[in-house]
């Protein structure tokens, strides 16, 4: 879903610079080239706008100072919390009791913080 989004913002942005440098030639001119290569301009298109949607929405973030969704509100996640995240959302997809998925943790050598860290971010999505 995110890499839509960016490709979404990506093609906002490619239509209004068009808009914006060549008026209302500029707007012929994307729809002409979708239209008469067949889509085919589409493959240029499509990478640059994700490209561009990447970096605006990265732009937006450090101007806002707000973080990334995959830090979810301020909890900044590790390599570890990840590893663990990633555990607890396949061993319950599997079924596997949270009572069992903590003890296995556990025994596997997991802190408590991490495994509860990663319980709470699991309980946000």
């Amino acid at each position: 879903m995110k890499r839509i989004r960016q490709a979404f913002i990506g093609f906002i942005v490619i239509f209004l610079a068009f808009i914006i440098l060549g008026g209302i030639e500029g707007y012929g001119f994307f729809m002409l080239s979708i239209i008469c290569t067949f889509g085919f301009s589409l493959f240029v298109y499509i990478p640059l706008a994700y490209a561009i949607g990447f970096m605006v929405e990265n732009i937006f973030y450090v101007i806002t100072g707000r973080k990334e969704k995959n830090e979810l509100m301020g909890v900044k996640l590790d390599v570890a919390d990840r590893a663990v995240i990633n555990y607890i959302n396949e061993a319950k997809k599997a079924g596997i009791a949270g009572s069992v998925i903590k003890t296995n943790l556990l025994e596997n050598g997991w802190s408590v913080e991490v495994i509860d860290r990663a319980w709470k971010i699991v309980g946000r999505k």
